[in-house]
């Protein structure tokens, strides 16, 4: 119940309340990989949304800090994802979640390794493809990066084929 109250509270971008009722749940079953998961996806969102409100302040001059921080918080994201690694090794969204948030604070190695995890666990899942072909475009292996967006249009994501034409013009 707790849980689908947090979800509600979420829907409605109250995160705050969301998380206090997350935090009761894992309280209760500190094990609970999905509350967890939940968590983390709660937490990444409201992130999100105070640096969308930060910069549209910063854009209309109402306030005085221009310094955006390279890491808004996303460790507690991964922090969270990294448990639920632990407590459910074979769940794919959690590997590709935080190849995202690794890639989002550029550690890109470690992104790419849990890119490579999750294909290992789900070869159809397009976005992994298409992120892990992004953080090889940034870690300038073309081919492979190329090889990846290929699959990743072929299973459906077809603005990765700009991606590749973008760049392999510029090779």
């Amino acid at each position: 119940l707790l849980l689908a109250r947090a979800m509600d509270f979420a829907l409605l971008q109250d995160f705050t309340n969301a998380e206090a009722d997350l935090e009761t749940a894992l309280s209760l079953n500190p094990d609970n990989w999905a509350v967890l998961f939940y968590r983390s996806q709660v937490r990444a969102r409201s992130i999100r949304v105070k640096k969308a409100s930060q910069d549209l302040d910063i854009q209309q001059g109402q306030s005085d800090n221009n310094d955006v921080a390279a890491d808004p918080g996303y460790q507690f994201v991964i922090r969270d994802l990294s448990r639920v690694i632990d407590l459910e090794p074979s769940f794919v969204f959690a590997y590709y979640n935080r190849g995202t948030y690794y890639a989002m604070t550029n550690d890109l190695h470690a992104a790419l390794m849990d890119f490579d995890k999750a294909i290992e666990l789900d070869e159809t899942l397009a976005e992994a493809w298409y992120n892990r072909g992004l953080v090889l475009v940034l870690l300038n292996r073309m081919d492979d990066a190329f090889r990846d967006l290929s699959r990743a249009g072929e299973l459906g994501i077809y603005s990765a084929y700009n991606i590749i034409k973008r760049f392999s013009k510029s090779e």
